[in-house]
């Protein structure tokens, strides 16, 4: 490019001149094309930065992963630890460590590139004010995506695994979600979920996610996941994983980072893994602990996280007013969503205070876990709200978004689109 420019400096006839810019012009026209048959636009031909901003609305988010084929079921025990992650100073959105049950292909799924699954873990969001907590979330065929927020994390649960489970225990299009911990276990239900997450379109996923413009920003200490398990339907059985997975998908963003400790094998626990972040790859220098703790006998309530402070109990039997209601949800960003670099205005269309089966009807029944005459109060959103999605595929994009309060606790139950 450089000689064709000298020569046409140095011309000093008119048509050869012409003709030289003439070619000049399909050359970058040609490059163009190339670089378009490639599927990079002209925008794109450029170096690619590093994994260190892990989604910002307009990005992907980061995992440290590793998949086996799927399953009627799932199960892993995952060391619940510490997740530090700052928005305000390093603009982290959230970190996690959790378990997918994934079905592709399913065009009812349209919302995610045609996949459905059921997901549990633990989170750190500091965009809400929270710390860690426990939660599920489901993208159902034919439904909008919903994250349940089932409680913060007590003292007692940390540095220890917990039994994460996913499985169709619960009946026909029923999918069964179980945290059992060293102080208490949690139960919900994934309900009018049809999804079949079985076979070579589908699969288990365990790990950490990661999403954030600067992933300096978040750390956690390394947190070991064993007992990986897979169910099987026709016997009503769990069986350990026996091999390391689906070739080439024990994948690190690095960060985040995951390990494998242990590779799955006849006669162990289905191997260890162990996940870190973010400024460099960690390991644990303590003993490994490879089963989960005498867990709890306890059920507790999925009773949500801290949110809305109650206040005097209105005529409705809710102990806050709609005023309270607005101020919250306009000033706090929906948890485990990912922040617009310009966010967009948010603006209320409609609060509903009503009983639990009522508001799960506007959900398309979803299973809100409360018992059905719980007074809810069910906010619904116009804006942007972006939502993670699977490795590989954009993030969901909403412009409607919903949150849903116990309104008596005012603990925040569910957020989704």
């Amino acid at each position: 490019m450089s000689v064709l420019l000298q020569s046409l400096s140095s011309m000093s006839n008119p048509s050869r001149r012409i003709r030289l810019i003439g070619l000049i012009v399909l050359f970058i026209l040609l490059v163009q094309s190339i670089a378009i048959g490639k599927g990079y636009s002209s925008q794109t031909l450029r170096a690619m930065p590093l994994y260190n901003v892990c989604g910002n609305g307009q990005g992907g988010h980061c995992y440290g992963r590793q998949r086996w084929y799927g399953a009627w079921g799932s199960k892993t025990a995952i060391t619940i630890v510490p997740l530090s992650c700052n928005y305000s100073g390093g603009q982290c959105y959230f970190i996690d460590n959790e378990m997918w049950l994934v079905q592709q292909n399913n065009s009812q799924c349209s919302a995610d590139a045609s996949q459905c699954w059921v997901e549990v873990g633990y989170y750190n969001d500091p965009g809400d004010g929270h710390t860690e907590s426990y939660f599920w979330a489901d993208e159902r065929p034919g439904s909008p995506f919903y994250q349940h927020f089932i409680a913060n994390i007590p003292a007692g649960d940390y540095n220890v695994p917990a039994l994460f489970e996913i499985s169709q225990t619960c009946g026909t299009s029923c999918w069964n979600v179980s945290i059992y911990a060293t102080r208490e276990y949690y139960e919900a239900e994934s309900t009018n979920n049809s999804m079949n997450p079985t076979g070579q379109n589908s699969y288990i996923q365990i790990g950490m996610e990661l999403a954030g413009s600067n992933s300096n920003a978040a750390s956690s200490n390394p947190a070991y996941f064993t007992q990986n398990a897979w169910y099987n339907a026709s016997n009503a059985s769990w069986y350990f994983q026996t091999n390391s997975g689906i070739p080439g998908e024990l994948i690190s963003y690095a960060p985040p980072w995951i390990r494998q400790v242990t590779a799955p094998a006849n006669g162990n626990s289905g191997g260890l893994y162990l996940t870190s972040c973010c400024t460099s790859e960690k390991t644990r220098t303590s003993p490994v602990i490879n089963e989960p703790s005498v867990h709890s006998n306890v059920q507790a309530n999925t009773s949500g996280i801290p949110a809305l402070t109650p206040q005097v109990r209105q005529r409705n039997g809710a102990m806050f007013d709609t005023t309270l209601v607005s101020s919250y949800v306009l000033t706090h960003p929906m948890p485990r969503t990912l922040r617009q670099e310009v966010p967009t205005k948010t603006a209320i269309q409609k609060i509903v205070y009503a009983k639990s089966q009522d508001i799960s009807k506007l959900l398309d029944g979803e299973n809100l876990g409360v018992p059905n005459d719980t007074v809810l109060c069910y906010v619904q959103m116009s804006g942007t709200f972006v939502f993670p999605s699977l490795p590989g595929v954009p993030d969901m994009v909403y412009h409607q978004g919903v949150e849903v309060f116990d309104a008596t606790t005012g603990n925040l139950l569910l957020a989704g689109g």
